[in-house]
């Protein structure tokens, strides 16, 4: 079949042959190669199915399970079949599966007899669409997260270039200066000039010249709010920004922080009223103790006297009655870099925070120490929280996340893990990000953007990123351009979820980073074609406009009844009734019932045993298995016969058609009535056949025989003409004779066969040719037999079979050559082409016979004519024979349930093929 208009055909398509469960690929479309990359000679004469393997990493696939099931609804029914959305993922050109989408609709080739000669498959890749609908979604929550950083609970602001320019305040941010959002694009200085003489200049520059991040605690700073200078105190970090790679100078500074000024009061109010407050240092759980400090001629602490202590200390620290005893009188190996810290806070009366660990005693301690009085005041008072068990589950949780840093290097996505240390943003990057970037993981840890994101997306990650951090929530970023060790940027996804320590301190983040490019691309492309895009938006709504309005004429207009049934449940579930929600005029007519009854009636109420009958069990098991159903019934209210096809819409929802198939039913029954006159008068003709020639026999022996008598008598009477005419005579009488026999034969055949019986086909042949032994000898003839299978069936049929094709080989020599017959045998399994293509029932292997000869010929469009009765090819005066002979091997194999067919050529030999079942 020549399928070069269906190559060129626009689109993918596939043709298929209906040959379930294969579906053989036959032509496909030009476009078919281009999209999936699968040659036309790669695909042709495969299974579809074996085409496109399963995604492995796709746990909800389904795409070959619904496409099996179109192919064999279209062989069911014969008629076209659309496919819903199916995710189905192919390969690329180096081998790795790709996340695709399809549409795609089977439609059935149907001959002039109704048999589906071909399936055309065809689908569209809608991939880019679908995706583009997924990421809409995710845009709306990058404005989310946007919200969640401007309305942040920490301060947070970016200043940008030499005159260090507003180009970021978050409200926080905008209460602290008591300024409103039209500061924004200000130069710092003229928005809050009062920062001017505190040297905040200076302190940007330093940042910014240096690289390195500047952090300040408790940092006093003069704002004029509202007309009126306040003193307050902050916590905050100052970090460079580089929006370009190859700056040498940052391009501006982030800010984060917090306003303790609060805190710094209540500090200092408590260094006012220690004695005041005695009895509550008694009551608490922290830790506390003064002291005084004793420092050595050059001013530095060495040592210090415990002045006053609560109950928290000692249980804390294990002192017992240190009062007016030395930290060295107490605990000879303590550490003495202890007393020159207190020094330097009673030096300089600047509090000090700190954690620290205390190998004397074990324990870890954060520790908070001011200078009670003025200047020349040595008396400190110190604050202690034992932080040992959080600092051990601190130490459990690290040597968790190493475990966790050894799997993440398996992973082929990017993983990484950022600390909460302002320090140190990056400390570890896994496999994947090493091997993409070529970095060792002493480069990639700490400021890890730095040459890696183009500089034109650090704004965008900075602006996701920071106010994520500051909230401590999630941070997704969907889109940023990461350089690969090639110098190539690609597209990549990044997403990060707080990490927390037992005592729920937030603790850094777990990320990970994807590859998006492809999809990415795909999306620009989308967004470039979006007027394209909206306009087949539009058709699409004229389409499905277009489509309700055809199946509403559907509906009215359709000769087929069509009507909708709704079930109905119980508490459990179950199905105990249903109902008519939807019916056409032309269902009213086949059915017969009124449409006020259909329709207001349930099922129960207009047949109390319609669940239990064979109609509603069909019903419920369409509804459970999703299966079409088809029956056929006789309608005696309207006298008409009805095809009914009950299909499942959802699980409460099946859809009945119906067909009014009276003329072809009526044809069918007198068709059926035809088909048994016909069999009882062919059993007749057989019966008289068989008796005729029977009887035929008996008067063609006496005239042999009176003949003989006559011509003995009349022996030296008769002319030379006379014999001849005596001969000519018997000779027509055993032709006669010799065609009777055939008859017979080819009558007991079509009598039928016993196929049960085991016969050895090496036996039959070893017996015809005992039979034919003289007539061989006599030719000088050669038969090589290979060896042959045991076959079931009727032993005298078949060794009819080989009788007569022996016979026929023999007969039909060529005078140039000595007769040479070859006769072998092979296996076919199920499925094999030839099989396939003589349509023999699918799942069963056949034995091919082949008897091959060296004889005359045939002309080739002879081939299916010698088969039939009393055909011959040639003459009476070239080759005797009845023409009867090979119909009997055809009407044997036909028998057998085997095929038989013949190649030859004119002066080439013949070559008989059988086909018989193997089991």
């Amino acid at each position: 079949m020549d399928y070069s208009l269906f190559e060129a055909s626009p689109g993918i398509a596939v043709a298929l042959l209906p040959d379930d469960p294969i579906y053989t690929v036959v032509a496909v479309s030009n476009d078919f190669e281009r999209i999936t990359g699968i040659k036309r000679k790669d695909a042709v004469g495969q299974s579809y199915l074996k085409l496109f393997p399963a995604n492995p990493d796709d746990p909800h696939f389904t795409g070959e399970q619904n496409i099996r099931k179109s192919f064999e609804y279209v062989l069911s029914y014969k008629v076209a079949y659309d496919l819903p959305l199916q995710r189905y993922d192919i390969t690329n050109e180096i081998g790795v599966f790709e996340e695709r989408y399809w549409k795609a609709k089977n439609v059935p080739l149907i001959d002039v007899t109704g048999k589906v000669t071909h399936i055309i498959h065809a689908a569209e890749d809608i991939t880019a669409q679908v995706k583009a609908e997924q990421k809409a979604d995710s845009f709306k929550n990058i404005e989310k997260a946007y919200g969640f950083f401007m309305s942040a609970p920490v301060i947070i602001g970016f200043l940008k270039g030499d005159d260090y320019i507003i180009e970021m305040a978050n409200e926080s941010l905008l209460e602290v200066w008591a300024r409103t959002s039209a500061v924004i694009g200000q130069p710092l200085l003229k928005a809050l000039p009062e920062l001017e003489a505190q040297g905040f200049i200076q302190l940007l520059e330093e940042v910014r010249n240096t690289g390195n991040p500047f952090y300040a605690y408790q940092f006093p700073i003069k704002l004029v709010r509202n007309g009126v200078e306040e003193l307050r105190y902050f916590d905050f970090v100052y970090k460079p920004v580089y929006l370009d790679d190859n700056m040498s100078k940052a391009s501006g500074v982030i800010s984060v922080g917090h306003d303790v000024t609060e805190q710094v009061l209540s500090q200092a109010q408590l260094k006012e009223s220690e004695v005041k407050y005695r009895t509550l240092f008694e009551a608490m759980d922290q830790g506390f103790c003064i002291i005084d400090v004793l420092m050595n001629e050059e001013n530095v602490g060495y040592d210090y006297r415990f002045i006053e202590v609560n109950p928290a200390f000692e249980k804390q620290t294990g002192l017992k009655d240190a009062v007016g005893k030395t930290v060295l009188e107490i605990v000879p190996g303590m550490e003495d870099h202890w007393p020159r810290v207190y020094g330097n806070v009673a030096r300089t009366g600047i509090p000090l925070y700190f954690t620290e660990e205390s190998v004397a005693l074990n324990r870890w301690f954060n520790v908070y120490a001011f200078r009670l009085g003025d200047e020349s005041s040595k008396k400190v008072a110190v604050f202690f929280t034992d932080i040992t068990d959080k600092v051990k589950a601190e130490k459990s949780l690290r040597e968790s996340d190493e475990r966790f840093r050894k799997l993440a290097d398996d992973s082929p996505i990017f993983i990484f893990i950022v600390d909460a240390d302002p320090d140190a943003p990056v400390s570890y990057w896994n496999k994947a990000w090493l091997d993409y970037t070529n970095q060792s993981m002493e480069e990639a840890i700490g400021n890890a953007w730095t040459g890696m994101i183009h500089q034109d997306d650090i704004p965008h990650v900075m602006e996701l990123y920071v106010p994520a951090f500051n909230a401590q929530k999630p941070y997704f970023i969907p889109a940023i351009r990461v350089k690969r060790h090639d110098g190539i940027y690609r597209w990549h996804a990044f997403k990060g979820n707080p990490r927390f320590t037992s005592d729920g301190e937030f603790n850094g983040y777990v990320g990970v980073g994807f590859d998006i490019h492809d999809q990415k691309l795909a999306e620009d492309a989308l967004k470039q074609n979006e007027m394209q895009l909206q306009q087949k938006v539009q058709e699409r709504t004229q389409e499905l406009e277009s489509q309700k309005n055809l199946f509403d004429n559907i509906l009215t207009n359709s000769s087929n009844g069509i009507s909708v049934t709704e079930m109905i449940r119980d508490e459990k579930g179950s199905v105990i009734d249903a109902r008519t929600i939807l019916v056409n005029d032309a269902a009213i007519k086949h059915v017969g019932l009124p449409r006020e009854i259909y329709l207001s009636k349930t099922a129960n109420e207009i047949d109390p045993n319609i669940l239990q009958s064979d109609y509603g069990q069909t019903c419920l098991r369409t509804l459970e298995t999703g299966e079409p159903s088809l029956s056929q019934y006789f309608v005696e209210m309207t006298g008409r016969w009805q095809e009914l096809t009950i299909s499942k819409m959802d699980d409460d929802h099946l859809i009945h058609i119906f067909t009014d198939i009276t003329p072809v039913k009526q044809a069918q029954l007198q068709l059926e009535r035809t088909i048994e006159e016909l069999r009882k008068s062919n059993a007749n003709l057989e019966e008289f056949a068989y008796a005729a020639s029977h009887d035929l026999k008996e008067p063609l022996r006496k005239i042999l025989m009176f003949s003989d008598r006559i011509k003995e008598d009349l022996s030296d009477k008769l002319s030379e003409k006379g014999k001849l005419y005596f001969e000519r005579m018997e000779l027509a009488t055993k032709r006669m004779g010799s065609l009777i026999d055939d008859l017979l034969e080819y009558s007991y055949v079509s009598k039928g066969a016993v196929t049960d019986e085991a016969v050895d086909l090496n036996e039959i042949v070893n017996v015809v040719l005992e039979d034919l032994e003289i007539e061989i000898q006599q030719k000088n003839a050669a038969v090589e037999v290979g060896s042959l299978p045991r076959v079931n069936g009727n032993k005298r049929q078949l060794q009819q079979l080989f009788q007569n094709l022996l016979t026929n080989a023999l007969k039909y020599q060529s005078p140039n050559n000595k007769p040479l017959v070859h006769i072998s045998s092979s296996v076919l399994q199920a499925g094999d082409e030839l099989l396939v293509r003589k349509a023999l029932p699918a799942g069963k292997s056949y034995h091919l016979l082949e008897v091959k000869d060296n004889g005359i010929g045939f002309d080739q469009e002879n081939a299916d004519r010698i088969f039939n009765v009393f055909t011959r090819l040639h003459g009476n005066a070239e080759f005797q024979g009845s023409g009867i002979g090979l119909s009997i091997v055809y009407k044997v194999v036909k028998q057998h349930q085997g095929e038989i067919w013949a190649e030859s050529k004119p002066g080439e030999g013949a070559s008989f093929k059988l086909l018989l079942p193997a089991n």
